[in-house]
């Protein structure tokens, strides 16, 4: 059984894509080296890219690759950690008429892009995605089992981006359509994410609110719990502004209910 993981974490964008915005933070890094280390002792092969590393080309490659290497039983994981996005909506799929993003060193990557690239897996792969970000709640597209309703926007993580270089956005999504017969993903896919769709996702001096949450129960040696009860003590640990959200496919409900983070 193999269990990949690759770990993006961005305390910068380049400007030149992002129209002179830096976008300085100061937890990710951290986050995605400690997302590593945590899981590397329960048996996975991580990887880690920062800043410059984190381009568009780079999360398409590594989790193009994972796809064409795992098969049924295997995990793969991805982490990021950096600013989140939203776009307008242009295919008519979203009901709140935005498009969600990872805002990666050199543009942004589309909901629909992600969604296209997880199809890929094979059935049976278990694919977590991990997700620091403001706006995260559907980064991934998948059906919700645990959510909390959105009441407040929390403070950004420094400055929340929003329709900023998408990188001919309609080309982009008029890609990522997978066929009318083919089911969206056939992996059990799950997604752990820093907030709702319409909540922006605090940063701190260490790691951001949702990854120091996550690691503060992870490491808890008396947490016992499914990927749910994850998500509910990260949300206890949390400002009631930034509502955790775990959500999966349909192939993934019993994944759910799994220790998480184990092989």
């Amino acid at each position: 059984m193999i269990a990949r993981s690759i770990h993006f974490g961005l305390n910068c964008v380049n400007p030149e894509a992002y129209g002179g915005w830096e976008g300085p933070l100061a937890g990710c890094h951290n986050d995605a080296r400690d997302w590593a280390a945590f899981v590397q002792v329960r048996g996975f092969n991580p990887t880690v890219f920062l800043d410059d590393h984190c381009t568009r080309d780079r999360v398409r490659t590594e989790i193009a690759a994972a796809a064409e290497e795992l098969r049924a039983g295997d995990t793969f994981l991805l982490t990021y950690s950096g600013h989140g996005g939203q776009v307008p909506d242009i295919n008519g799929d979203e009901q709140d008429g935005a498009d969600e993003t990872l805002c990666l060193y050199d543009g942004q990557l589309i909901d629909d892009e992600i969604d296209r690239l997880l199809a890929e897996f094979a059935a049976g792969v278990r694919v977590i995605v991990v997700s620091d970000s403001c706006h995260s709640g559907t980064v991934v597209r998948a059906l919700p089992v645990h959510s909390l309703a959105a009441r407040h926007r929390s403070a950004p993580r420094a400055a929340c981006l929003a329709n900023a270089s998408i990188l001919d956005h309609e080309i982009v999504v008029q890609k990522a359509q997978p066929p009318a017969n083919r089911c969206a993903n056939r992996a059990k896919v799950l997604l752990l994410a820093a907030c709702a769709d319409n909540q922006t996702a605090g940063d701190g001096a260490r790691n951001g609110v949702f990854t120091a949450a996550a690691m503060d129960v992870l490491q808890d040696p008396e947490f016992r719990g499914d990927f749910g009860d994850l998500r509910a003590r990260c949300a206890q640990r949390m400002p009631s502004s930034q509502s955790p959200q775990l959500l999966a496919n349909s192939a993934a409900k019993k994944f759910t209910r799994q220790r998480p983070f184990t092989l």
